[in-house]
């Protein structure tokens, strides 16, 4: 389950970073870099690489990792990431892991060997996602945070109240004109790319809520916006309640949901690889292709063709 909830993030910020960078790096501008396939690789990519170029400091490496659950290697892996990267960029290397749950988070420091007095640490930035103010997220007005703010910590503790509220804030990014960076809002976004905003806010959500309790939310908040009916009809964590029990009616969901993966990343899709994608009845296959969406660069190499 976790690796969904990456999933989702990864595309988030490999897709909309230079929106996201006042969010994860305030003042901090540069470059996203990658490590060379030459260098040994440890068990997970580096979610992101980015290379600071700040007005009067020296050039830092961010290291930036998104968790959702624990993980014991976690501290290790991190080390072995900033070693390779120091490595090959001879630079600073600034580690950030983004927490989105009590559980993912770590220590802020990791010892890793020495005599008493004289270890060797490797220094962690946690961002604990899970405290950060939900209202201060949503006053940036960056549209591509919404997603990830159910995460956060609602001011009066009502994690369903900011669920909605999200969710409106979603339905109304192209009318919206209180948020205090209106041409964020711009240019407006695709029916495909609302789809996967809410589809992306109710995963986050399910890490402090129930699916159930989430679904009910989604269905709540659609049939109050019922003008909003139509083009979402299809969005996954709606379509179980309207179809709950059908076979059929879930894999028609999942299959939907992959079409608007790739409609979100510009990513053509034909007629043939649409019909097949449309008639597959394999749920295990399904979300197969939709773990592959979020990252593939062609319809064929989520199908496996290539």
């Amino acid at each position: 389950m976790a690796g969904r909830f990456d999933t989702s993030f990864k595309e988030l910020v490999t897709h909309h970073f230079v929106s996201l960078l006042p969010w994860l790096l305030p003042g901090v501008r540069g470059e996203v870099v990658r490590l060379s396939e030459e260098l040994p690789s440890t068990l997970r990519r580096a979610d992101l690489i980015f290379r600071s170029e700040a007005d009067g400091a020296p050039p830092t490496l961010y290291l930036i990792e998104c968790q959702c659950q624990g993980d014991a290697d976690l501290p290790l892996d991190l080390l072995l990431r900033a070693a390779l990267a120091h490595r090959q960029y001879r630079l600073p290397v600034e580690t950030v892991l983004l927490a989105f749950t009590p559980q993912a988070s770590v220590p802020d420091e990791y010892v890793f060997g020495g005599r008493a007095g004289r270890e060797s640490r490797h220094l962690i930035s946690v961002r604990r996602i899970y405290d950060e103010p939900a209202e201060q997220a949503l006053f940036l007005g960056i549209r591509q945070v919404l997603p990830m703010v159910p995460a956060m910590q609602p001011q009066d503790g009502d994690r369903a109240t900011l669920l909605a509220r999200v969710l409106d804030r979603i339905i109304d990014l192209d009318t919206d004109q209180s948020a205090p960076n209106p041409s964020d809002l711009r240019p407006p976004i695709t029916d495909a790319q609302r789809k996967l905003m809410m589809d992306q806010a109710a995963t986050f959500a399910t890490l402090h809520l129930s699916k159930q309790k989430v679904q009910g939310i989604v269905r709540e908040v659609v049939e109050r916006r019922h003008y909003m009916l139509d083009p979402i009809r299809d969005f996954p964590w709606l379509r179980a309640g309207y179809e709950e029990g059908i076979e059929k009616g879930k894999a028609a969901g999942i299959a939907e949901s992959v079409l608007a993966f790739l409609s979100a990343r510009n990513i053509p899709v034909d007629s043939r690889v649409r019909a097949r994608i449309l008639s597959c009845q394999d749920r295990t296959q399904l979300d197969r292709w939709i773990a592959r969406a979020a990252t593939a660069k062609s319809a064929d190499e989520v199908l496996g063709d290539n």
